[in-house]
């Protein structure tokens, strides 16, 4: 989106045979539009995370998963709850990890270490089964 805003931006400026203006416009757009964002990735969401975790004392503590057909039991030293697998709107996984989504901004983060092939399975069977009609 900036980088349509800056282009259009430029051409209403510049004069139709002011090529160097579109010219240094382009680039400019390229350079804020797709080189800044990923440097802000790189850089500022690791402090910021490590901000964040430091300031979250509950996220600190051991973490007790449990599954069941009810949901995923989640027990800590100051928490315990359970949310049952409706309330989940997406599963993903990878080899290391297994997500599952409150909503598009929100998540839970499961280790698939500390459970087996057929654990994760199972999880995967429970979840499907709750959204099915």
């Amino acid at each position: 989106m900036r980088f349509c805003l800056t282009i259009l931006a430029v051409y209403l400026i510049a004069t139709r045979d002011d090529w160097k203006a579109i010219a240094v416009g382009l680039v400019g757009g390229l350079f804020g539009g797709l080189l800044v964002p990923r440097e802000i990735i790189r850089w500022v969401l690791p402090i910021s995370a490590r901000r964040i975790f430091a300031q979250q004392r509950n996220l600190q503590q051991p973490i007790a998963v449990v599954f069941d057909a009810r949901g995923l039991h989640t027990t800590t030293e100051t928490l315990t709850g359970v949310t049952p697998w409706l309330n989940y709107m997406h599963l993903r996984e990878d080899e290391h990890t297994l997500l599952l989504y409150h909503s598009d901004a929100l998540f839970q983060i499961v280790a698939k270490r500390f459970f087996s092939a057929a654990d994760v399975s199972t999880m995967h069977d429970l979840y499907r089964a709750a959204r099915a009609p």
